[in-house]
């Protein structure tokens, strides 16, 4: 479920910052995939709200957030003035990737206003029937939540995901969602969402 890549080449030098040339992929979309393909399109995963799209369509679809001012961000306005920001928006304007994803996030609740905090998705641009639905991640302070929608989103439809609401002491919570549920797929003849035997356990390179 995890690849670990080393150069074929002995004098290949480091690519990335740990003291070795050793790199890895994630496989099947499992574990944290999401996050790591947010990671890997240049958006940001560490804050006190990050809030993670993936879809596995050329659709065009985006992430909204309103705030308590009535403030949005989206891809018509990125950056908020409470500090959200919008800095993954993939497959605009044409369908150039069946792994795309959209994230929103929050670096500092200090200046997030008290209140409810509305996630949507809307589908800007179906452009296909197959591999359809969505998966959110709403991370708050480390602990993820899980949202599975497996329904086909029809063009300009935007379905509310979450409210999230931001307490007077800036403590964060999610106080309405869309039913988790966990899709099950086979991976390498594993089915995923499951406990495996394994043989061996690595730390990360």
């Amino acid at each position: 479920l995890v690849s670990l890549i080393a150069p074929v080449d002995p004098t290949a030098g480091q690519l990335f910052k740990w003291p070795n040339r050793f790199s890895w992929s994630y496989n099947g979309q499992v574990t944290d995939s999401i996050k790591q393909r947010v990671k890997a399109a240049g958006g940001s995963v560490e804050g006190v709200l990050c809030c993670r799209l993936a879809w596995s369509n050329h659709d065009d679809l985006d992430f909204h957030m309103t705030e308590p001012s009535g403030e949005k961000i989206w891809f018509r306005s990125k950056h908020a003035t409470s500090g959200g920001q919008l800095d993954v928006d993939m497959n605009a304007g044409y369908g150039s990737t069946r792994t795309p994803v959209e994230n929103i996030f929050y670096r500092d609740s200090k200046r997030m206003k008290p209140g409810i905090y509305v996630l949507e998705v809307n589908q800007f641009n179906q452009r296909e029937t197959i591999d359809v639905g969505f998966d959110v991640e709403i991370d708050i302070g480390g602990t993820v939540h899980s949202i599975r929608y497996d329904k086909a989103v029809r063009n300009k439809d935007t379905v509310q995901v979450a409210k999230i609401r931001v307490n007077a002491d800036r403590s964060i919570e999610i106080v309405e969602s869309l039913p988790t549920s966990v899709a099950v797929r086979t991976e390498w003849s594993l089915p995923t969402q499951g406990f495996h035997k394994v043989s061996v356990i690595m730390n990360s390179p």
